[in-house]
C-alpha cells in the first residue's frame, strides 16, 4: 500500500461517518468527527500483516499525536484483578480541559435477510456481528471506568475521567440487488449516511452482466478504510480473474474500479460456506434468507 493510501486512512478514520447515529452523549454525532481539521500524512506500513483493528488503532493515535487540541494520555490501559483481566481502556485523551474515555473501533457486516433487524448484520467472520459488538462497546468497554479497579489504577496515574465516547467506525454492506436499487434498510440505531458497500454470492456472479466487463481489485486488510484512487494498472483484475480467484475463499473484499482507476464501489464475494454459518447466528435469518437472492 502506497503512502497516499495511509494519508486517506488517518483522514478517513478521523472523518468518514460513524456507524451509530447518537444515541446519548456517549456516541458523538457526525459533525464530531467533521469539525477536526486533519492533516492527511503517512508513512508506509512496516508489519503489512498487523491486525485490521490493531491498524485503526495506530492510525487514530497517529492523529491524535499531531492534533493541537488533543494529548494522549493513555493507551491499552489494562485492568487487572489478582491474576484476572477485567478489561481495558483503548484511549485516554485530553480533549482541552477535558479529559476523556474513548472506546474504538472498527468493523464491518453483511446485511442478511431482514435488514432491520439488528441480529442480521454478521461480520466477514459470522461469529463477528453487530449486536454482539454494539452490545459489548455500549454494556462492557465504555462502563470499564465504574469498577472498583479500575477506578484505583486511575487514581493512581492522577487521571480523573470527565467524559466517555465510543468511536465505532466501518462500513455495512447491502445484498447487490439492494445495492443496486440504493434501499438501504438497517436497525433504527444506524447512522443514515453510513458508509455502503454490496455483498454477493459467488455462484451469483455471472447472473450480473454488468460486472462482467468491470475492472476489480482485491483488497488487503489496509485498503478496507480509505476509498481507493488512482490504483496501478498491474492490480487490476478482469472479471474472470476475479470468478477464478475468489473460488475456494470464504470471503473475498473487492472494489469495482472505474474508467479512471477510482474505486467505484466495493463488497464482499462471499462463499455458500459463509451464508450457511451466518444463516445460522440466528434461527430467522435462513427464513428470511430466501428475500435477498437476485434471479439475475
Amino acid at each position: 500500500m502506497n503512502r497516499n493510501q495511509e494519508a486517506n486512512n488517518v483522514v478517513w478514520a478521523v472523518k468518514s461517518p460513524p456507524l451509530i447515529s447518537s444515541k446519548d452523549n456517549i456516541w458523538p454525532e457526525e459533525d464530531w468527527f467533521r469539525d477536526w481539521e486533519v492533516k492527511a500524512f503517512g508513512s508506509e506500513s512496516s508489519n503489512p500483516n498487523q491486525k485490521l483493528g490493531l491498524y485503526f488503532e495506530k492510525t487514530l493515535h497517529n492523529w491524535i499525536e499531531q492534533e493541537p487540541k488533543l494529548t494522549l494520555l493513555a493507551r491499552n490501559l489494562v485492568v487487572r484483578s489478582s491474576a484476572r483481566t477485567l478489561g481495558e481502556f483503548d484511549l485516554i485523551v485530553r480533549n482541552e480541559n477535558f479529559i476523556e474515555h474513548w472506546e474504538i473501533a472498527v468493523k464491518f457486516f453483511l446485511g442478511i435477510g431482514d435488514r432491520k433487524n439488528i441480529g442480521h448484520w454478521i461480520g466477514p467472520n459470522p461469529r463477528d456481528t453487530l449486536e454482539r459488538k454494539l452490545d459489548s462497546l455500549e454494556n462492557r468497554q465504555i462502563r470499564l471506568g465504574n469498577n472498583p479497579v479500575a477506578k484505583r489504577i486511575l487514581e493512581q496515574k492522577n487521571i480523573e475521567i470527565d467524559s466517555r465516547r465510543i468511536i465505532f467506525k466501518g462500513r455495512l454492506f447491502h445484498p447487490y440487488k439492494m445495492f443496486k436499487m440504493s434501499r438501504f434498510e438497517h436497525p433504527k440505531d444506524i447512522n443514515l449516511s453510513h458508509e455502503k458497500g454490496w455483498w454477493l454470492l459467488w455462484e451469483e456472479l455471472d447472473s450480473h452482466k454488468e460486472l462482467k466487463n468491470s475492472s476489480f481489485k482485491l483488497l488487503e486488510k489496509r485498503e478496507w478504510l480509505a476509498q481507493l484512487k488512482n490504483i496501478d494498472t498491474e492490480e487490476m483484475i478482469s472479471f474472470d480473474k476475479l470468478k477464478d480467484r475468489c473460488a475456494s475463499i470464504f470471503t473475498s473484499h473487492v472494489a469495482i474500479i472505474d474508467g479512471e482507476k477510482n474505486e467505484l464501489s466495493r463488497g464482499f464475494i462471499v462463499s455458500k460456506d459463509w451464508e450457511t454459518q451466518a444463516s445460522s447466528i440466528c434461527p430467522e435469518i435462513a427464513a428470511d434468507a430466501a428475500y435477498d437472492k437476485d434471479p439475475g
